[in-house]
């Protein structure tokens, strides 16, 4: 019986790095979030709740849910887009 090799890839360790700090990053910016953003954010990304599901859950409506989710997004994406363009100058 012989045994598959598995193949490496040279740059693996490299990525998994930056995944890690990327992931860490994600989580500092989400705790940073106003609460119901943060909460919107996780209940859709991580419970797969839809906004309806949402807004009851936060007690607000299905319009308000879906704001306060693309707000948190939208700081996620700009804080972490803030923080790549000062790492890389």
């Amino acid at each position: 019986r012989t045994k598959a090799l598995k193949t490496v890839d040279s740059h693996e360790p490299a990525r998994h790095a930056i995944g890690v700090e990327l992931s860490a990053q994600v989580h500092h910016v989400v705790d940073a979030l106003p609460p119901r953003q943060r909460a919107a954010l996780l209940l859709r990304v991580h419970g797969g709740f839809d906004y309806s599901k949402v807004g009851l859950i936060l007690g607000c409506t299905t319009a308000a849910a879906r704001q306060h989710f693309h707000l948190g997004v939208k700081t996620l994406r700009k804080v972490l887009m803030e923080e790549s363009d000062v790492r890389s100058t």
